[in-house]
């Protein structure tokens, strides 16, 4: 989950600087997060981008992305490139918006 203004749950910076310096080569990485894009629009879920930003170097590939148009509105680093880079729960939708962006994650895993 994405905390304050878009930080990382506390007890993951110290595993994400660890995790950061392996090689990932070869490894496929998919991002799920959980967050409230009505209340926190301009951060939802921005520690998704976190950990995609610390993992960048690792040689590993990034999989489950799909198409941002899914987050009407997204004002966060989720969406990037026209892109949402994972799968976000969404406090504020509806259980259908939820289930219809997971599924459309998992195809995207492949």
């Amino acid at each position: 989950s994405t905390w304050g203004s878009g930080e990382l749950q506390d007890d993951w910076p110290g595993f994400l600087d660890k995790l950061g310096k392996e090689d990932l080569s070869g490894r496929r990485v998919a991002l799920f997060g959980c967050g409230d894009a009505g209340v926190y629009s301009d951060t939802f879920c921005d520690a998704m981008a976190e950990i995609r930003d610390g993992l960048a170097s690792t040689g590993c590939t990034f999989v489950g992305g799909f198409d941002a148009e899914e987050y009407p509105g997204c004002g966060s680093r989720l969406c990037q490139d026209g892109e949402a880079i994972g799968w976000a729960v969404d406090d504020s939708a509806s259980d259908a918006e939820n289930q219809m962006r997971m599924e459309l994650w998992i195809a995207a895993i492949g």
